[in-house]
């Protein structure tokens, strides 16, 4: 069993039963078991296993590929932007994808995780679905009329049952049907309930959306794509008033 390498770097780039031909750059060694060609390299007159690469700490005697170009040593990770495609052979192995943003890139991509962030934490209080949404709605206007007839509940539950009850059904839908499901002689408590469900949730999202904003604003201002990173970082969700 004969392997074909590369003089240069050892890396084994076939292998046959005959004798192949020697090319320039390019050497045969006979074996008489073949080996793993993807897991070894050739040294001078021996194979021995490949080493998975560092890429945080590329040795010097490491070739690399950068973008399927000629492997060379003393590579240094790419800075400019763009997508890199480094690959190790020889007698080290591995591959990565290393892509580095503009500034531009960076601050969409940002933009985007923080605004996704506050939509999640938003649907944490606000029930999904168009019906839904359309319900609240529906029962927010229910309050405003309520708080329309009075400055109390003395004085809006008189308001209320002077009205005709076509227009009692017509503006309260909502909380007669509640009353009359639980018994309650008057829809006053539902509209509390309504408000008090409304109050809470809409300060959740207020608080949400505040912070969100914010947040966007400090990665727009930022000038660096360092700075861009620390004010997405420093978005503090738990913030309160």
């Amino acid at each position: 069993m004969y392997l074909t390498y590369e003089t240069r770097t050892g890396a084994i780039c076939g292998q046959s039963t005959s004798e192949p031909p020697n090319y320039p750059g390019y050497a045969s060694i006979a074996l008489p078991i073949a080996p793993d060609i993807n897991a070894n390299y050739v040294d001078g007159p021996a194979v021995k296993p490949r080493v998975t690469i560092d890429w945080a700490k590329v040795p010097s005697d490491a070739f690399v590929s950068t973008n399927d170009a000629v492997p060379v040593t003393g590579f240094v990770l790419p800075t400019a932007p763009g997508t890199w495609r480094l690959r190790a052979v020889g007698k080290y192995r591995g591959e990565r994808t290393l892509t580095i943003q503009t500034p531009a890139e960076v601050d969409a991509t940002l933009i985007d995780q923080t605004k996704t962030e506050g939509e999640r934490r938003r649907m944490l209080v606000m029930s999904p679905g168009g019906s839904k949404k359309t319900v609240y709605s529906l029962k927010q206007s229910e309050v405003d009329n309520w708080n329309d007839l009075g400055s109390s509940i003395a004085t809006s539950l008189t308001a209320f049952l002077g009205l005709p009850v076509i227009k009692q059904k017509r503006k309260f839908r909502f909380a007669l049907a509640e009353a009359a499901f639980r018994g309650e002689p008057n829809p006053a408590a539902a509209i509390a309930r309504f408000a008090a469900g409304s109050d809470a949730a809409n300060a959740e999202a207020a608080r949400i959306e505040a912070i969100e904003q914010a947040g966007v604003a400090a990665i727009k201002a930022a000038t660096t794509i360092a700075a861009k990173r620390a004010a997405y970082a420093a978005i503090n969700w738990n913030w309160s008033a």
